[in-house]
């Protein structure tokens, strides 16, 4: 059973034509394995339930309106939105309504992918502190080789990244997760799809605009702050010489090793190439 949320969108938004029904309905009953295991979610992010659910959400998929509920609540929260931004349900309808105009022309069959909630309208609806969180990394993915592909995911992880710990918990920034929030056909390579949604993640981990992290047997991905990146470019710049090297060596064992250990290390010291002072 959908939200209130869902049921005003279904109604106001995405109500169906007869004949509209009638393609749905045929559409589901001959893709129902595909898209089911396409959208592969989380425990709680549901998909379709039958045929009747299909028809009255699609284009979009029904865990899109939990995952964007939780978003725009930690967002809220961080003060990532404006102020006039207010009503967890008004805003969901707004941005929803503002995406499915903006895909309306999509043939049958195509799926509005999570990345597309991220519209003008939601891009307005930051803060100064919102859209100096984002711009960085949109900034990062402008140099990509794929640049259009690239904003997507990092609109997509941006969105994940900055949920409330309770929530990416449950929804937690992965390859998996970023590349099923991103389908949109039902017949796509999802095995291709992920390998370039890895080779964009790589690249801004490079780029120092995010981390990679084992969490639970898994790989998380989160933001570096603005003070994190600039720490992280210092260091990745820094270069260390040969005789800076031997030195730093050098200090490191006489302040450590104790006179007992002398021999042993001038042993150790000569093996390596380091002079002993």
């Amino acid at each position: 059973k959908g939200t209130s949320t869902e049921y005003i969108t279904q109604r106001r938004i995405l109500e169906k034509t007869a004949d509209a029904s009638i393609a749905l309905d045929r559409l589901y009953a001959q893709k129902k394995n595909a898209i089911e295991a396409q959208f592969n979610l989380p425990t709680g992010y549901r998909i379709f339930a039958d045929g009747d659910d299909f028809i009255n959400y699609y284009p979009f998929v029904p865990y899109q309106f939990k995952l964007m509920g939780n978003i725009f609540d930690s967002f809220v929260a961080l003060e990532f939105v404006n102020r006039e931004v207010k009503g967890n349900e008004r805003s969901i309808i707004k941005v929803t309504h503002s995406t499915a105009k903006d895909t309306k022309e999509q043939e049958l069959g195509n799926f509005i992918s999570f990345d597309q909630f991220y519209n003008s309208m939601f891009s307005q609806g930051l803060s100064n502190k919102g859209t100096r969180a984002v711009t960085p990394a949109e900034d990062v993915a402008k140099e990509y080789t794929d640049p259009k592909f690239a904003l997507r995911v990092v609109h997509v992880l941006f969105m994940l990244c900055y949920m409330s710990e309770q929530h990416r918990m449950v929804f937690s920034a992965t390859a998996d997760n970023t590349t099923t929030l991103l389908m949109q056909d039902i017949d796509c390579r999802k095995l291709t799809l992920k390998n370039d949604v890895q080779a964009v993640l790589d690249f801004l981990v490079t780029s120092n605009i995010i981390r990679k992290e084992s969490r639970n047997a898994m790989e998380v991905y989160s933001f570096y702050s603005e003070d994190e990146r600039e720490v992280a470019s210092t260091i990745k710049t820094q270069q260390v010489d040969t005789d800076s090297r031997a030195t730093i060596i050098t200090n490191i064992f006489k302040e450590y090793l104790a006179p007992a250990n002398r021999e042993v290390y001038c042993n150790a010291s000569k093996n390596i190439g380091v002079s002993v002072m």
